[in-house]
């Protein structure tokens, strides 16, 4: 996890300055070698320094490819990538199960789970770089390659119209004396309403990873056979996933994350409540439900980020949030002790900070169906004058009309 925290912070600047293609090149390399080197680890401090390595690395390519593929997407479409692309990591999880069960030596599954990483990086000579970013950046004559590159890809005509003006260097943040800088950490939380946004998202993971973490790590105890158990656990996501697509589509993105955090929050205080030892199904079966809830809350913070923050500090916005998330997530085995004093302690810990979340996520602006803003300033002024009781989505019509300062699409 500590490896995760640097992996979402150093890496995200390189994506947004370098761009997400070569992010994901370096850093799926340097998870594909460190992974498999530590299958070989002579001892265990360097196993430690292997696990590091793979955590950094790991989050790094996954957070640099999870943005490219929200980027190069229309709006209808967002969704349902990034739901595909949380269900392919359950997929994963539960195959973890499975290659548990046959190679029983920790050394060969280490071996068998990362020698397929080195596929990662040849996907950077089969995917052109994010024209979004491309276009952000100034580099017009790249980003007009990058479009035909997909245009023929996909077997359709490149329209002849499509035109992209810009003054170069848009990205450059032009200081009070007049000199120009690249945006950083800072720019997240400069301006009023992108700050009460950021500092909102941070919480949202804060909390989101702590029940996750907290829920899932007890997940081998559910039944007798820990593959089995671990495996179900795993799967849960996968409807998980599927009925968060389901309220995101219909009820947008901020009803959905307050939802799903507040069903997780009232679950674990119910789970707290003194059950009778006969009624012991009825924790299991609260406690997958706390995961299912959670899983779906994930996705959606994951969603959320990358559709709030601007172009030019999506993978810094998103990197930063996702930081908290692995603060709560070091923190919440400790959370989880508290239970040799007192069974409810943690879950009272978990329902209380969730509820609470849930209340918090109502003030985040509806992203539904929003143009991607492009600029710091479009990102300042991006839900600036929803009004709080309007919690369904509007129509993209009604939404650009009364608050897109967006550029349009690409």
């Amino acid at each position: 996890m500590l490896g995760f925290l640097v992996g979402c912070i150093i890496p995200a600047y390189l994506a947004d300055m370098k761009g997400r293609k070569w992010t994901f090149m370096v850093t799926s390399s340097v998870f594909a070698v460190s992974a498999t080197v530590a299958a070989f680890s002579p001892n265990f401090t360097w196993f430690l320094l292997f696990r590091f390595l793979i955590g950094a690395s790991g989050s790094a390519a996954v957070n640099s490819i999870y943005i490219y593929a929200l980027e190069n997407v229309g709006q209808q479409y967002r969704n349902r990538v990034t739901s595909g692309v949380g269900a392919a990591y359950c997929l994963g999880y539960a195959l973890d199960a499975l290659c548990a069960y046959i190679f029983r030596d920790w050394r060969h599954l280490q071996l068998a789970i990362s020698v397929c990483l080195f596929l990662l990086p040849l996907w950077y000579f089969a995917i052109p770089e994010s024209p979004r970013w491309l276009y952000a950046e100034g580099r017009v004559d790249d980003c007009d390659k990058a479009l035909r590159r997909v245009a023929k890809t996909n077997k359709t005509s490149y329209p002849d119209h499509v035109q992209l003006k810009l003054d170069a260097k848009k990205h450059m943040i032009v200081t009070a004396d007049g000199s120009a800088r690249e945006p950083n950490f800072t720019d997240i939380l400069r301006t009023p309403n992108m700050r009460k946004n950021s500092i909102n998202l941070m919480y949202q993971w804060f909390v989101v990873s702590m029940v996750y973490y907290g829920l899932a790590m007890n997940s081998a105890n559910l039944g007798t056979d820990p593959y089995l158990s671990f495996a179900a656990a795993a799967l849960v996501g996968l409807p998980g996933k599927l009925f968060g697509a389901i309220i995101l589509k219909y009820l947008g993105r901020r009803l959905s994350l307050s939802g799903t955090m507040l069903l997780a929050g009232i679950t674990c205080l119910v789970t707290a409540l003194p059950w009778p030892a006969h009624l012991n199904w009825v924790i299991v079966t609260l406690a997958t439900i706390g995961v299912f809830a959670s899983t779906c809350t994930y996705g959606i913070c994951y969603l959320y980020s990358g559709e709030l923050y601007p172009t030019v500090i999506r993978n810094i916005g998103l990197g930063s949030n996702s930081t908290w998330a692995r603060v709560s997530a070091i923190l919440a085995p400790y959370v989880a002790l508290l239970g040799m004093y007192r069974r409810e302690y943690p879950l009272l810990i978990f329902g209380v900070l969730a509820i609470s979340a849930g209340i918090a996520a109502l003030f985040l602006p509806e992203t539904k169906d929003r143009e991607l803003p492009e600029t710091l300033e479009d990102g300042e002024n991006f839900g600036k004058h929803q009004k709080f009781w309007t919690l369904l989505p509007q129509t993209p019509a009604n939404a650009n009309k009364k608050h897109s300062s967006a550029i349009a699409p690409i």
